[in-house]
This record gives C-alpha cells, structure tokens and sequence, in this order.
C-alpha cells in the first residue's frame, strides 16, 4: 500500500520502507498510519537526512505563514491588532500584517527551524 493510500487509516503494524517517499509529506503521511511507535516497522535502514535534514522550502513557508496567521488572531482576540490588518484571503491578510509590521517581522515564538531573516528568506 502506498503512503497516500494509507491516509486515514490506522494500521497495525505499519511497516514502511522510508526509501521510497521523496518529501517530508509522505514520511509524515507513512509514519503517521501507526497506532503506536512500537507498531511502527521501518522495513531496512533510511538516511536519517530524510527527516533529519531540514524542511523543504514549501513546508518551512507553510509553517511561516501558520505562525503568522497565530500571531494575527492572538493580537485580535487581545484587542492589540492594527486596524489595517484585513483580508478576506490568508495571502491578503499577511501581506497587510507585514504591511503593518514590516516584511522582516518574525513573530517571537517561531521556532528557530523555521524562523527567517534578510539572509534566510
């Protein structure tokens, strides 16, 4: 059974040959069918660099933009965000809250692994 087939469903035990996936979805995707850890059967050794070695570029935008959007309802529920912070589409509503902020604004409970910067966009 592929990884994607096996979305949605908890298999027991859940054996996976990490080899055959090519981004950090389908691992998470394979690895996440199992009930527990130990059910978990990784069928021969993996280069740990496939879940070890950083996210791909998408994924680190992904979970960029989720922190940002974390930030924007916490100042709203706290009454502290900026009037000019709308959008009726996620890609609007953070180009206003960097509008706001400033486009090297980095909300202060991001992560280092995907904080960015002017040198790590």
């Amino acid at each position: 059974m592929t990884a994607y087939a096996s979305q949605g469903q908890g298999l027991n035990p859940n054996a996976t040959d990490l080899n055959t996936l090519n981004d950090h979805h389908a691992i998470y995707t394979a690895l996440s069918r199992s009930r527990t850890a130990a059910s978990t059967v990784i069928l021969q050794g993996f280069d740990s660099k496939l879940i070890t070695g950083g996210a791909s570029g998408p994924l680190r935008k992904e979970y960029r933009e989720l922190e940002m959007l974390d930030e924007i309802t916490c100042l709203r529920y706290e009454g502290a965000l900026d009037p000019s912070v709308v959008g009726i589409t996620r890609n609007l509503l953070i180009e206003s809250f960097l509008a706001w902020k400033g486009t090297t604004y980095v909300p202060s409970q991001v992560h280092s692994a995907v904080s960015w910067s002017d040198k790590d966009p």
